[in-house]
């Protein structure tokens, strides 16, 4: 259903970004995957070993859970199989607090059994401080953004800060979002109507920034784990399908060193961009506080 409307192609674009670009570059660079929620296998006596538990965020916990245990996650863009993506913006929102709250609680559950662990690789824990705050930078963006205008309300900066780089930010924030969605979709060879997704992709991101914030502080601060949330979906409709599911995955014949070289080109720049951006804002944010608390007392 990734026609449906704007919401289901801002998914889609969302989805090509992960699969074709991301999870590429982690088994590139043989970093720590996740367990797909909906499409992963692994033998049974696995799991019978490992166990199951009730996070809200099952695949999240489970990865975590393989790795302590000794076992790697293998991932390929060679197999796919189609999804049907929630269409309204509430089914997301409600969809992403849950994926905020589940994952910011394993986080926190399992965060010194990971970077203890003999068993996992450097290049693994990495992996796993980079995506551990995964969706608290919505929180952190909020806020630094905050900070910001009030600065430039104030026109107090940090000594380092200059315009050149405070727009430099901006535009690479606004820049790193639709850069890794065009690229996932250019990586499939998709069709070209659906570049279209790159629009809704920017919009969703935006709407569902202040509701993951908020779930990912909760799952941060909360002393038990929220509930489960269903994410409700429609019947699929009848109609044209997703050139995925035909006999050649890279209609445009893309090379596969070429893929590679992609990925792991934009998985490089976009953590970059994400932390240079979190640092800045949080230095800005602890400036400004620091300024803010000093003429309170000195007033």
């Amino acid at each position: 259903n990734r026609n449906e409307n704007w919401v289901t192609k801002g998914v889609r674009t969302e989805f090509s970004g992960s699969y074709m670009v991301e999870r590429v570059a982690e088994e590139l660079i043989g970093a720590m995957k996740m367990v797909s929620g909906s499409v992963f296998m692994f033998k049974a006596s696995v799991l019978k070993e490992i166990g199951w538990n009730h996070s809200i965020t099952e695949d999240w916990d489970l990865t975590l859970r393989l790795y302590l245990a000794g076992y790697k996650v293998v991932y390929t863009p060679l197999i796919q199989a189609p999804a049907e993506i929630p269409n309204t913006i509430r089914r997301i929102i409600r969809q992403r607090m849950r994926w905020a709250e589940g994952h910011t609680y394993a986080v926190r559950k399992y965060f010194f059994k990971v970077l203890r662990s003999s068993r996992l690789t450097l290049a693994e824990k990495l992996e796993f401080l980079y995506f551990a705050p995964y969706y608290l930078q919505s929180f952190i963006f909020i806020l630094g953004s905050l900070a910001w205008m009030v600065a430039q309300y104030y026109k107090r900066h940090p000594p380092f800060w200059t315009p050149m780089l405070g727009w430099s930010l901006v535009l690479s924030n606004f820049l790193a979002i639709p850069l890794m969605g065009l690229t996932g979709i250019f990586l499939e060879g998709d069709l070209s109507e659906d570049y279209s997704g790159v629009f809704g992709f920017i919009a969703l991101s935006y709407f569902i920034m202040p509701y993951q914030a908020y779930a990912a502080l909760k799952g941060l601060v909360e002393a038990e784990e929220g509930y489960w949330f269903r994410t409700l979906l429609n019947k699929l409709r009848k109609g044209r399908g997703s050139n995925l599911l035909d006999s050649t995955l890279f209609p445009i014949k893309i090379p596969m060193n070429s893929l590679l070289f992609s990925s792991s080109f934009f998985f490089v720049i976009w953590p970059v961009l994400e932390f240079v951006s979190g640092v800045s804002m949080g230095c800005s944010f602890v400036y400004y506080l620091r300024y803010l608390i000093r003429g309170v007392v000195n007033g």
